[in-house]
């Protein structure tokens, strides 16, 4: 099949058999995606306002100059269409020039926004959700933007935690990074806590790092989240209520779903081999400790320290 075969390959299909192709304009005209855009909105006015004056002028001028030089012929097609773009040229490129500051504004706004690691990284969106809730690795703050980059390219969890561990020197660093920042003297016990757990699994004893990872992360979930089964619930990505200025928080919090699936050992169930709070707690063994989950287990609790610590520190600058 050639190039031309390819580019029309389907053309012939019955409507039934047809790709079903996403209708755009319904999902941006939806409800739920004017909320969530709803601060990019607000903040693209905000940034573009002041310079609109400018812009109107450099319109008004430029039509002036199209008037003018179209007089005298008018009746040429060709010579119209020139003229217009001869003539609009400068203004377009005035125009173009003034709106870079508030272009300029704008990505930094957003850029704010999202996850720090998430810039220069191949962030492919539809598998977020996949990653934090079925997977519960995190994404935010940790790992690195190149580290970020092989997971949303990884097809399967195993593939992803392969990354990981091939990667967990880098990762171990990523989560002494994110930690640095954390300045909050309500935070500095689980902080320590945290270093002590990542200088266990640099020293190779992975199955302790996991399990005070664990519990301190059971700590500060319980105490500046809500109750477990509340912060699951919470931690649930309702994509009919977020907004973007929520959304470093809320994908932060999501891993927690995992980190909570329900394992009792009275129950007759195998133990959860993916990390678990539950199985760690109440049946610790190479199937639930090992290093993999070590890994998880660390990166979890210092991305859900920088969310906290980020959190309370936005909440401090407004109530002030």
């Amino acid at each position: 099949m050639n190039q031309a075969d390819d580019d029309h390959e389907g053309d012939d299909l019955p409507d039934s058999t047809r790709p079903e192709q996403p209708d755009l304009r319904a999902l941006v005209q939806s409800e739920a995606f004017q909320r969530l855009a709803q601060p990019l909105n607000d903040q693209m006015r905000k940034s573009v306002q002041p310079h609109l004056e400018g812009i109107s002028r450099s319109l008004t001028a430029a039509w002036a100059d199209v008037a003018r030089q179209l007089a005298p012929r008018a009746q040429l097609s060709s010579m119209w269409s020139r003229s217009i773009s001869e003539a609009l040229q400068p203004a377009l490129t005035r125009w173009v020039g003034s709106l870079q500051p508030a272009l300029a504004s704008l990505r930094e706004w957003a850029k704010e926004r999202l996850p720090p690691n998430w810039d220069g990284a191949d962030v492919k969106y539809d598998k977020i959700e996949e990653i934090l809730f079925t997977d519960g690795i995190p994404l935010v703050w940790v790992p690195r933007a190149d580290i970020l980059s092989k997971l949303m390219a990884g097809a399967t969890r195993d593939d992803r935690i392969a990354v990981l561990f091939e990667r967990r020197d880098d990762v171990r660093a990523d989560c002494l990074a994110c930690l640095s920042p954390i300045d909050s003297p309500d935070l500095d016990e689980w902080v320590a806590l945290a270093r002590k757990a990542i200088a266990a699994w640099e020293d190779g004893h992975d199955e302790a790092a996991q399990t005070l990872a664990t519990c301190v992360t059971e700590a500060v979930i319980t105490s500046r989240i809500a109750p477990y089964k509340a912060a699951v619930k919470q931690a649930k990505l309702d994509w009919e209520h977020l907004t973007f200025n929520r959304l470093k928080f809320a994908a932060a919090q999501a891993p927690i779903v995992g980190f909570y699936t329900e394992w009792y050992p009275n129950r007759g169930v195998d133990p959860l081999a993916t990390l678990s709070r539950h199985t760690t707690v109440h049946h610790p063994s190479q199937v639930q400790c090992n290093p993999e989950n070590c890994t998880v287990a660390v990166m979890l609790l210092c991305s859900l320290l920088r969310a906290v610590h980020e959190a309370e520190a936005e909440q401090n600058g407004m109530a002030s």
